[in-house]
């Protein structure tokens, strides 16, 4: 009973993680889209530009890590429900 318990509060933890990083992902998002309303200015755009490929970059990076561990958390669940 202690594994299951100690699995959902893992899984809640995980999950907490999960949305606000999805949250601050969505923001971001509609923070570059403000970016390329109404602006013509090519230097503009390429900095708008060069922001959005390092807030990909950071996004990426983040989803990877969030995958990694989504498949640890997934490998300690399934030990613990078969033991």
């Amino acid at each position: 009973m202690e594994d299951a318990e100690a699995a959902v509060k893992s899984h809640q933890t995980f999950q907490d993680a999960y949305d606000k990083c999805c949250a601050w992902i969505r923001a971001t998002t509609d923070k570059l889209a403000a970016c390329f309303e109404g602006h013509n200015e090519k230097e503009k755009s390429q900095a708008n530009i060069d922001e959005i490929e390092v807030v990909q970059f950071f996004s990426d990076m983040i989803v990877s890590k969030l995958c990694c561990v989504f498949i640890v958390y997934i490998d300690i669940f399934s030990q613990s429900v078969y033991y």
